[in-house]
C-alpha cells in the first residue's frame, strides 16, 4: 500500500508539473528574439531591462530547447501595443506576440485583435504552446493567424501550421465566398406603410438568387 500511495504521489506531481508547463513569463519569451531587435521602449511597462534578458538568455531553458533550434527570425507586428516575431527553420515555425501596454490601462475593452495571417510564407494556423497564466486561449487550442486577440498583459507563443483548404471550406466561408447586406426597407412594400419590408424581401428572392448565379 505504502508502494501505491509513492507512486500516486509521484503520477501527482507529474501532472502537477506538466500543467505547469504551459504558462511562461513574458521575460522568457521575450529571450527568443535576438537582442539585437529589442528596444528600451519595448520594456517601458515591465519590471526588467535589456540587461537582465541578456542574462535571462545565457540560461537553459528546456522547456524553449525546441524553439531555439528555430534559428532564422522575422518581425511579425511591431508597434506602441505589441512585440511579436516568427523564429522558424526549414521544418517548423513559432510565432511569439508579447502585448507590452501598461497594466493601468486594463479595462474590459482593452483587447486588440491582429492579422499574422500570410506574414510568414503560407503559415494560416497556430498551435498554442504556452502563455502566461491570463489568456484568452486554451493550452494546444488551435486559432485561425488572421484573427488574434490579445489583451494587456497576455503573451503567446504559437506552433504554425498551414491552413488546409478543408478548413477554409469549413469554418472561414466568409474568407474566399460572397457576402450581401439586405436592407429590407430598399425592398417591395408588402403592407403600403411606405417602407420596404420582409414580406416584400421574400417576393424578391428571386431575383437574388439570381445576382449569385450571376
Amino acid at each position: 500500500e505504502t508502494d501505491l500511495f509513492i507512486d500516486f504521489i509521484k503520477n501527482f506531481n507529474m501532472e502537477i508539473n506538466g500543467e505547469l508547463s504551459y504558462y511562461i513569463t513574458i521575460d522568457e519569451l521575450f529571450v527568443l528574439a535576438p537582442i539585437s531587435m529589442i528596444k528600451e521602449n519595448d520594456l517601458l511597462n515591465f519590471s526588467f531591462d535589456l540587461n537582465y534578458l541578456k542574462n535571462l538568455s545565457k540560461n537553459q531553458n528546456i522547456k524553449l530547447n525546441q524553439i531555439k533550434e528555430c534559428n532564422s527570425f522575422k518581425e511579425a507586428i511591431m508597434n506602441e501595443n505589441i512585440f511579436s516575431f516568427f523564429r522558424y527553420n526549414d521544418n517548423q515555425a513559432y510565432l511569439i506576440i508579447i502585448d507590452k501596454r501598461s497594466s493601468h490601462l486594463l479595462t474590459s475593452k482593452s483587447f486588440i485583435r491582429y492579422t499574422f495571417s500570410g506574414l510568414l510564407e503560407n503559415y494560416d494556423v497556430g498551435q498554442l504552446i504556452c502563455s502566461t497564466e491570463k489568456s484568452f486561449y486554451n493550452k494546444e487550442e488551435k486559432v485561425d493567424l488572421s484573427f488574434i486577440q490579445i489583451d494587456i498583459n497576455e503573451a503567446y507563443l504559437f506552433k504554425l501550421f498551414d491552413l488546409p483548404s478543408n478548413y477554409i471550406d469549413s469554418l472561414h466561408w466568409w474568407k474566399k465566398g460572397p457576402i450581401y447586406q439586405i436592407i429590407p426597407s430598399s425592398f417591395q412594400d408588402s403592407n403600403n406603410d411606405g417602407f420596404g419590408d420582409l414580406n416584400g424581401l421574400k417576393q424578391r428572392l428571386d431575383y437574388i438568387q439570381q445576382l449569385e448565379g450571376e
